[in-house]
């Protein structure tokens, strides 16, 4: 269940960085954008960052995977200059195993849990500006309320 709300996640990702730095954006000012996202000051161990543009800014939304705590946006697939919801996903092993049968054999899996809180993510508090050139944008997260 895990990989496929992952995979999900990254293949709208792709989807939407492949059609953000087509040609017909229009000349589009991007900037590049990366930092660290952290619940309570642990790393994400993995997940995804969306930015999507708010108050005017026209542009597509964008992002990337987070990985290790870390997330990089290269300028060409980058959002374009201006103000921005900000959506953060990830998940972590429980350090829990759950076993089942799978044809004939016994596989046991890690029990997978979601690691961000609900204000930041699809129904996301976080606001960010974008600003021309490369962007440092660290998210240090706090699992309550």
């Amino acid at each position: 269940m895990f990989m496929r709300y992952f995979g999900f996640h990254v293949v709208l990702l792709a989807t939407l960085a492949w059609t953000g730095c087509s040609p017909q954006d229009g000349g589009l000012q991007r900037a590049a954008v990366e930092g660290t996202v952290t619940v309570d000051g642990v790393p994400v161990e993995m997940g995804a960052i969306t930015f999507v543009p708010t108050n005017g800014t026209s542009g597509p939304a964008t992002g990337g995977k987070i990985t290790d705590g870390k997330y990089k946006i290269q300028l060409s697939d980058g959002p374009v200059v201006g103000q921005y919801l900000v959506q953060i996903m990830g998940r972590r092993g429980t350090g829990k195993f759950k076993v089942e049968e799978l044809e004939g054999e016994t596989v046991k899996t890690e029990i997978i849990e979601e690691m961000i809180p609900k204000k930041y993510r699809t129904s996301s508090e976080l606001r960010s500006t974008i600003q021309t050139g490369t962007n440092v944008l660290d998210f240090d997260l706090s699992s309550d309320g």
